[in-house]
């Protein structure tokens, strides 16, 4: 069921363009060793400023040794990729404030930034045993997404990231862990799966086999408690960044057991429970959830996930969300009346019990090459707890892409829908010519503002590109 579910969640999460960990659009031969070549250009508004902005990119796949093949297959070999890019954005029109430098520095000013040319090296298919993957995280989870859920390493448009994820898929073990970024990490985490009853018997079905234990960690390493101020206004740095007046690492660990019910084509259903702990704010969560994923035929696949917490003290549930680069300096919600670290608001949260419910429903359509994700969570305590969540990908036709990604959190319980607090990735791509697309973009990113607080920007782009691929020896 994990290599069913991690494929249907890599469609659903990392279709998205912003956090895409494949050039959508391009056609590639179906030979071994590809090589594409690529060209996009247009015009586009980052927060007050109109940028002609140019993307060159060349793109490598090919077939490299495999690791951890079963025993007697021969010619085992897994997928290499790798896509380089050269992005460069030349300011057309500066408006006040004027920024005075023809190209825009905010895109390497720092050491990070060196993450904006990969756009993606990976080793490893979905099903492989092994996947190395660098570049952008995507919508990164853990385990069972009760502490990081969905996390994505370049929200601010100022900061690039280069990440990395690996997995290690074998019949009594996974292995998943992330960093995001392998150059300057602030965040990461590893998640163990152990089936102790498939160590000698791998590929029986027998009953005992369904059962595994799980484990995970999640740190930040350097999670602000207080910023510096100034008149009672935050300290932004040289790189738009608030300056911290204090920090300390935080980590939620825990574990949890888990079963098949029943493990076929048609239906695949799994029972959990987790126990997580954050012992810098004092809290605790029990998590109980049930999976179920069915495939009718070819038709469609439908993964449908129901999960309550009981929360004790300040623990937060899928505390790492998307828009964790934005609340470890800042957040708003969970009853707090003024913006603080996320850290700092935990650990201030009433000494009681809260209960959340965490829903998510997702439907993939193989022959549109489609899917639909929604993801609701609902805090039965808290006031402004709740979260809503949809990722949309559309390919209608081999003209059309289409992709949405829509994240609101700290709401209240009836102000699902809006802009407040929330990330926007949308996409629209057509393709006239198999070589040739039209392309419109509109992303709602988070900065931090003058004022030393986080607010979004305005950023779209509309372009054309050019791509062309070919096989080579």
């Amino acid at each position: 069921m994990r290599g069913q579910l991690l494929k249907l969640g890599l469609l659903l999460g990392l279709s998205m363009p912003g956090w895409a960990m494949a050039q959508p659009g391009i056609d590639r031969p179906d030979e071994s060793k590809v090589l594409t070549m690529g060209l996009e250009a247009g015009a586009g508004r980052i927060d007050d400023d109109i940028f002609l902005q140019t993307t060159l990119s060349v793109i490598a796949q090919l077939q490299l040794p495999g690791l951890l093949c079963e025993p007697g297959e021969s010619a085992c070999k897994q997928l290499f990729y790798v896509m380089l890019q050269a992005p460069l954005r030349v300011r057309l029109v500066d408006r006040a404030p004027e920024q005075g430098a023809l190209l825009r520095e905010e895109d390497w000013d720092e050491l990070n930034d060196i993450g904006r040319l990969v756009g993606l090296i990976q080793y490893g298919e979905v099903d492989s045993p092994l996947v190395l993957r660098f570049g952008k995280t995507g919508l990164a989870t853990l385990g069972e997404e009760s502490v990081l859920h969905h996390y994505i390493n370049e929200l601010n448009p100022d900061h690039g990231k280069l990440g990395a994820w690996m997995r290690l898929q074998l019949p009594a073990l996974s292995v998943s862990m992330m960093a995001d970024s392998v150059l300057s990490p602030t965040l990461g985490g590893v998640a163990v799966s152990f089936r102790p009853f498939r160590l000698r018997s791998p590929y029986k079905r027998r009953f005992a086999d369904r059962f595994e234990l799980t484990s995970q960690l999640v740190m930040d390493f350097a999670a602000p408690t207080q910023l510096a101020l100034q008149d009672d206004i935050v300290v932004v740095d040289d790189t738009r960044r608030p300056e911290v007046a204090s920090t300390q690492t935080t980590e939620i660990v825990g574990a949890g057991i888990g079963v098949w019910p029943s493990y076929d084509y048609f239906l695949t259903t799994r029972l959990g429970a987790e126990f997580n702990a954050h012992p810098d704010v004092g809290g605790w969560g029990t998590h109980l959830n049930g999976t179920l994923l069915t495939h009718f035929f070819d038709l469609f696949t439908l993964h449908l996930k129901l999960e309550y917490v009981l929360a004790q003290g300040g623990y937060i549930p899928r505390y790492f969300g998307p828009r964790y680069d934005v609340e470890r300096y800042q957040v708003q919600g969970w009853g707090a009346e003024l913006p603080a670290p996320k850290l700092r608001l935990a650990a201030n949260l009433p000494d009681a019990r809260a209960h959340y419910l965490l829903n998510s429903f997702s439907l993939f359509i193989p022959d549109l090459m489609s899917a639909l994700s929604l993801h609701h969570e609902r805090s039965y305590t808290l006031s402004h707890g709740d979260t809503f969540g949809a990722s949309l990908s559309l390919h209608p036709h081999t003209m059309l892409d289409v992709w949405l990604f829509y994240w609101r959190p700290n709401i209240n319980k009836r102000d699902y829908f809006g802009l407040d607090r929330s990330i926007i990735d949308a996409e629209v791509r057509l393709k006239p010519l198999q070589w040739l697309y039209v392309v419109g973009r509109h992303n709602r990113r988070w900065r931090l503002g003058e004022d030393g607080s986080f607010a979004t920007i305005p950023d779209w782009f509309v372009g054309v590109g050019a791509q062309t691929a070919f096989a080579f020896d």
